[in-house]
């Protein structure tokens, strides 16, 4: 989910308008980087139409904003009357014509309100925002129990079921969609240049550029900058003489153009931190940690899947999967007692590891061989858009994943975390089909099951999403006319009423991804529409840190009559990848299991012995 990446201070790199370059701040804005890529978090509770009443009321509640540039801060001031929480804040902000979420984080990463009754909670959080025109808002309040971790089951407070007090009007204009230098930072792009060397290894040379504030005192004339990493080693001066001043008159700076170079790399990924100086050293400037990641020798270090392990493509026709030359595919030939209990196919979800970590943890042939012992036999991830499509490493190490899912025996879903970013609605949906032209075009003819988003929140009805949804098929449909394809219900993907009262008939649609994150006794009122209207329908997510919740929605699935041809959990990852993971430890030859991973290890278990969960 998506809450998933919202958390952890995870430094992806974003392209600039201007030079296409990755920029580090001194501190790690809240919500900058993070936010600036896509729109994250934990969707489906943020729609709280099955909670009509606020389970925290405030007898304050102040915010205020103030834009500079592209960098617009928040301030507030909570006064709980009622209840003590911890708790973790999204923003939805209205933009354009549609609305973009961003979740407060600081230099530690997701901020976790200390909220306590009768006291002012005050304080600021900075988010670099797109141009335009921001004319509403909506903030939601998830419960942080544990002081740290938010729990997306558990709304505290939705601005939009307030009704007691009047809540303060946003009317904010963002005039750049670059933040102002207001410290000394670093860019550097996110492809770096390459040069063999006479003995057969490489050469990577890193363009970066300095900036900083024209009333900076640049001590001793001039700046350290420093790569270090498993690259190896590299140190620049980079001297103020060689400054220029950008020519943008809101945002003054100086800027110094130097180059890191890195020597004897073998074809593979690899990593440098990347770090700005003072003469005299002490605490950097900027520190930027993981760092760059980069490739040398293009995709050549992969590890391919034997082509003996990948399974067959398959399409999903009249309700039922099948081969391409429209023989039945039946997942639990080997097993047949699997079929007996429920119909469904049982999947799982790897989460959001790509999207987090350049080196996501257990990317292995054999942890995901462990799933399939599960009783996985397909593997849903996320993945960053704007990566993909700028970053050539992401690209390859997203294919990594997929080559190892199918080493492992299993089928590969592969779904975008959002759109790509954009200033525009318009923007965003364009550079979506230029990704689902990228993707299908590099799978074509392959095993690779291509879901067009995940949760496409932007849209809140079908009506809207259903005309996107419909250019993307057309898209993949024109380069591999025998894709497997999948279309999110609209917004979280947490109702399916919409596409059953107006399937898309125009393209061929082999599967709709439904999100269970509702109450258990929600699931068949929520999802049955599309199955009764003859939609093939895939549960693509549903999950929990509660593991009676979740095996009440085993028994849901169960229930629901007819069922839903797939449903996949969340998520096969460890904490720190996950808010909500299944996975202790995956490390070893058997599983560890989370407690809430093990419910749902032992309801596979009763399935695939042919039995019902009780």
């Amino acid at each position: 989910m998506k809450y998933q990446q919202l958390y952890l201070g995870i430094l992806i790199g974003i392209l600039l308008s201007y030079a296409g370059m990755r920029v580090i701040h001194h501190i790690k804005r809240a919500g900058g980087i993070q936010a600036a890529v896509s729109s994250l978090g934990q969707p489906a509770q943020a729609d709280t139409q099955d909670k009509p009443q606020n389970e925290m009321s405030f007898s304050t509640f102040k915010l205020g904003e103030e834009a500079k540039l592209g960098q617009v801060t928040f301030n507030y001031d909570f006064v709980p009357e009622n209840s003590s929480h911890n708790a973790v804040m999204q923003m939805f902000l209205h933009v354009g014509g549609a609305w973009e979420k961003f979740t407060p984080t600081d230099a530690n990463g997701t901020i976790v309100l200390k909220l306590f009754q009768g006291l002012d909670n005050a304080g600021a959080f900075v988010i670099d925002l797109p141009k335009g025109y921001y004319n509403e808002y909506r903030i939601i309040l998830f419960d942080a129990p544990d002081g740290q971790n938010a729990d997306f089951n558990h709304v505290l407070w939705d601005s939009s079921l307030e009704k007691k007090m009047p809540l303060p009007a946003l009317n904010l204009t963002v005039t750049s969609s670059v933040a102002p230098v207001n410290s000394p930072t670093l860019a550097y792009p996110p492809n770096p240049l390459e040069q063999v060397q006479g003995n057969g290894l490489t050469t990577v040379t890193l363009p970066v550029l300095v900036k900083y504030p024209v009333d900076y005192n640049v001590e001793n004339g001039g700046f350290w900058v420093m790569a270090k990493g498993d690259a190896g080693f590299s140190q620049v001066w980079a001297d103020q003489k060689d400054a220029t001043q950008s020519s943008d008159v809101q945002n003054p700076y100086y800027e110094i153009s130097t180059n890191l170079t890195l020597k004897d790399l073998k074809a593979g990924v690899w990593n440098a931190q990347i770090g700005l100086f003072k003469q005299s050293f002490g605490d950097p400037l900027v520190w930027d940690y993981p760092g760059a990641y980069f490739e040398v020798g293009g995709d050549s270090w992969e590890v391919r899947a034997p082509i003996n392990r990948i399974p067959p493509r398959l399409k999903v026709e009249n309700d039922h999967f099948e081969l391409l030359d429209g023989t039945p595919y039946n997942f639990y030939r080997n097993n047949p007692s699997g079929k007996n209990a429920v119909q469904f196919v049982r999947g799982g979800n790897y989460g959001n590891a790509i999207s987090w970590s350049m080196r996501p943890k257990f990317n292995t042939a054999g942890f995901f061989t462990l799933l399939g012992g599960v009783g996985c036999h397909y593997v849903r991830f996320n993945y960053n858009p704007d990566q993909y499509l700028q970053e050539r490493v992401y690209r390859d190490t997203v294919d990594q994943v997929i080559q190892n899912i199918w080493t492992a025996g299993l089928y590969p879903v592969i779904a975008p975390q959002d759109l790509p970013a954009g200033n525009t609605l318009d923007e965003r949906v364009n550079s979506g089909d230029r990704l689902m032209a990228m993707i299908a075009t590099k799978y074509a003819g392959k095993s690779v099951w291509i879901e067009e988003c995940n949760e496409p929140q932007e849209f809140t009805t079908w009506a809207a999403w259903k005309p996107v949804a419909e250019r993307y098929l057309k898209t993949i449909r024109a380069i591999d006319p025998n894709a497997l394809v999948i279309v999110p219900l609209e917004n979280y993907s947490k109702d399916s009423k919409g596409a059953a009262a107006s399937p898309i008939t125009d393209v061929h649609v082999d599967l709709y991804d439904g999100h269970a994150y509702v109450d258990p006794d929600q699931v068949a009122a929520a999802f049955e529409p599309a199955i009764k209207a003859g939609l093939p329908l895939l549960i693509g997510e549903y999950g929990s840190i509660d593991a009676s919740y979740l095996h009440k929605m085993d028994r849901s699935f169960q229930a629901m009559s007819p069922q839903p041809l797939a449903v996949a959990p969340w998520a096969f990852t460890v904490k720190g990848e996950d808010s909500i993971p299944l996975i202790e430890d995956g490390s070893t030859a058997n599983l560890i299991y989370t407690p809430a991973g093990t419910v749902i290890s032992q309801d596979f278990s009763t399935w695939d012995d042919g039995q019902r969960v009780q």
